[in-house]
């Protein structure tokens, strides 16, 4: 069976950021800002149209996109030009619909979603609902791989969905051996999410209605079904991740850490060629080792956190480290190497240099991830105090 890709994208852009650019007492992240701008782009809506840019490399067989821009007052000929280049970037998809306004309320999601379904059919679809999420693969097809392979073994059902982007973030949610799932040689990781569910899934419309059906919000404006205040009665969704970084937040993990050694969007996405990140190869070895701390070095970290800092009598922290590195290097030269030469991205020498040396240069670089590591979790340590209020806090939303 061949599953098509389909894109519906949601966003409302604004003219400035929603936090200001200073350390967030609120988020606990003193170090995150002062940052630099995204790839070189000044506003949020250029981001939007790299970002769209980006997506438009994807085999897409259907696109829905309906953006907000009300607050740039633009008048018709500034936004048909804004129409007008993103229907170029999806020249050769089947069917596209561009809208510039979007869904605003519950009751306007739920006439929306009843509205797709119509359009899309039964279809996987990539769900977006934010402006800065581009696609960063070396390879389009591998991405339209594990998403058919995954709705193809899985029931017909709004039950599954499949995590495109944070995906470091979902791998230290789910990696552990009881949530692996093996499809067609591929291992995804489920977890079932009963509270909440991320807007960065690939799913069906169904799943997209069941959402909104099963939710209580009781403000008057609602930018997407992962909004703050929105509460879900018991979901039953199946949440599977695939250890692989397809898509990429544009303003990195500082909300998740404070380490650098994280790689940010390439300054070049705003002129995306899919050729030129082939040149990145070149030096196989600097290259597969920045993947690997960029998709693993979070679930690397909370298991550290968890082994060492919460039970130190039981293990020491050297092996904490070499425990869950040695596990991730498994998984990660599946997800990457293995595929990359599948896929033709590295030809035969490549694949056999990465697969010797990368653990030669994890363990090279070993004392620098211990000292990064350790000083991430603890400038996220807290109180005990705090602690207990977090619990009850946590506690009390599953009983509401």
């Amino acid at each position: 069976m061949n599953t098509s890709l389909n894109l519906y994208f949601n966003s409302k852009i604004i003219s400035d950021q929603l936090f200001v650019n200073r350390g967030s007492v609120i988020m606990n992240l003193p170090v995150t800002y002062p940052r630099k701008k995204p790839f070189k782009l000044n506003s949020n809506l250029e981001i939007m149209i790299a970002t769209l840019r980006s997506y438009s490399h994807l085999d897409l067989n259907k696109v829905k996109i309906n953006i907000d821009l009300s607050e740039f007052n633009m008048n018709d000929e500034e936004k048909m030009n804004i129409k007008n280049i993103i229907s170029d970037f999806f020249k050769n998809t089947k069917t596209i619909i561009i809208n510039l306004h979007r869904p605003s309320t519950l009751e306007n999601w739920i006439l929306e979603s009843q509205e797709i379904e119509k359009f899309f059919l039964d279809e996987p679809v990539i769900v977006i609902m934010n402006h800065d999420h581009p696609f960063i693969d070396l390879n389009k097809e591998i991405f339209s791989k594990i998403v058919q392979t995954l709705f193809d073994n899985t029931e017909k059902s709004f039950h599954n969905v499949l995590n495109y982007s944070c995906i470091p973030e979902n791998i230290t949610r789910s990696f552990k051996p009881s949530n692996k799932k093996n499809f067609n040689g591929h291992n995804y990781y489920k977890v079932v999410n009963n509270i909440w569910l991320d807007s960065l899934c690939v799913m069906r419309i169904k799943t997209l209605k069941y959402l909104f059906n099963n939710m209580e919000f009781k403000g008057s404006y609602m930018g997407r079904f992962d909004w703050y205040g929105v509460k879900f009665k018991k979901l039953n969704i199946n949440t599977y991740t695939y250890c692989r970084e397809f898509f990429k937040h544009a303003d990195g993990y500082g909300n998740v850490s404070n380490v650098r050694e994280i790689s940010e969007v390439s300054s070049d996405l705003d002129d995306w060629v899919l050729n030129k990140f082939l040149e990145n190869l070149t030096d196989t070895d600097n290259y597969y080792y920045q993947k690997y701390i960029d998709t693993f070095y979070l679930t690397i970290r909370n298991h550290v956190k968890k082994k060492y800092f919460f039970i130190p009598w039981i293990i020491s922290y050297k092996e904490a480290f070499v425990e869950i590195i040695e596990t991730t290097l498994e998984e990660f030269k599946k997800t990457y190497i293995e595929l990359d030469y599948e896929y033709s991205i590295i030809n035969l020498d490549q694949k056999i240099i990465a697969l010797n040396n990368l653990d030669h240069q994890v363990y090279y670089n070993f004392n620098n991830i211990v000292r990064f590591t350790i000083d991430d979790i603890r400038s996220f340590q807290k109180s005990y105090f705090y602690l207990l209020k977090e619990i009850i806090h946590l506690n009390i939303r599953k009983f509401l």
